[in-house]
């Protein structure tokens, strides 16, 4: 894919921050055979984008405070200094207009890993994602991929059903409070998520949401913003410079490391802003007699709103 415009780039973050120690796939939702979209398949992936697009359009930001770095101390090397440079960054940042009857476009490269309930593990070829989410949830959505190197082989598409009526759409929103989006995020486990940790510890879950919240987010800088101070509270960060991302652009990395392994946000190094992750697992024997797919590396190419679902501009 062609280098985007500068004003086009946008954050990436894939959904879930870990896996394999008793994945669980909610009923009713596909496996991640599909990237995203499938990942979030159907009401959950309708609810969520419309929910960022609304708020992030209609309400007044939580700004983070102003940071200045302690004596002799980067602000990149600081994780909690980094977090709030991001959140500065996508409130001051050119934001595209957004209509409720359009769809936000993301393009994304994506690894997967496949892992099978004996714990044996698949690495895939990298993918390209193209993926159209309804910001109001009334118009169905779709996925659409191939391999990254193979441009002459098919695509395949996974539709997102429509969902108008699901929470959050047009008479709600993800949180704009940092307060409100660290409950969002430490909320007890349900199945109103597309797979995640049977296993998993109060901050890893909270992580696994962090990341699908930045990915349907990307035009909903006040969510955004809220995020990035929510995630101040999840403990056991630290920073790693000259991460790489799957684009093969480097920056610096905000490092958790949990129950489950670790999980790496990448950095612009100027701009701070967020261009993707790695993630690295101890895969175990699942409970469930199924095989998953789990994006372990990602990085965005391109984010537009568009007007129909197969639109690139």
């Amino acid at each position: 894919a062609a280098e985007p415009r500068a004003d086009q780039r946008r954050r990436v973050l894939t959904p879930a921050g870990g896996a394999a120690t008793g994945l669980r796939r909610s009923q009713g939702v596909p496996p991640a055979a599909g990237g995203i979209g499938a990942l979030l398949a159907g009401a959950v992936a309708a609810a969520v984008i419309g929910a960022a697009v609304i708020s992030g359009g209609g309400s007044s930001p939580s700004r983070p405070p102003t940071v200045e770095a302690a004596p002799g101390t980067p602000p990149s090397r600081d994780p909690v200094q980094l977090l709030r440079l991001a959140g500065q960054q996508v409130i001051h940042a050119t934001q595209p207009a957004v209509r409720p009857d359009q769809f936000v476009y993301t393009e994304t490269v994506v690894v997967r890993l496949e892992i099978h309930p004996d714990a044996r593990t698949v690495t895939g070829e990298p993918r390209l994602v193209r993926q159209w989410l309804s910001v109001d949830g009334t118009r169905p959505g779709l996925t659409r991929e191939r391999p990254l190197d193979r441009p002459d082989a098919g695509w395949r598409d996974d539709r997102i059903p429509a969902c108008p009526a699901c929470p959050g759409t047009l008479r709600g929103g993800l949180p704009t409070d940092a307060g409100a989006m660290a409950a969002y995020l430490y909320r007890p486990p349900g199945d109103d998520e597309g797979w995640h940790l049977e296993t998993s510890d109060a901050d890893t879950r909270a992580l696994d949401r962090a990341t699908v919240v930045l990915t349907v987010a990307q035009t909903a800088p006040a969510v955004q913003a809220a995020l990035f101070a929510a995630m101040e509270r999840i403990p056991g960060v630290r920073v790693r410079d000259g991460a790489a991302d799957l684009a093969g652009r480097t920056g610096v990395a905000l490092v958790w490391r949990t129950g489950t392994g670790d999980l790496e946000l990448i950095f612009d190094p100027q701009t701070f802003r967020y261009q993707g992750m790695n993630r690295t697992l101890t895969v175990r024997p699942q409970p469930a007699n199924a095989t998953v797919q789990v994006p372990v590396r990602e990085a965005l190419q391109h984010v537009a709103v568009v007007d129909n679902s197969g639109d690139t501009a």
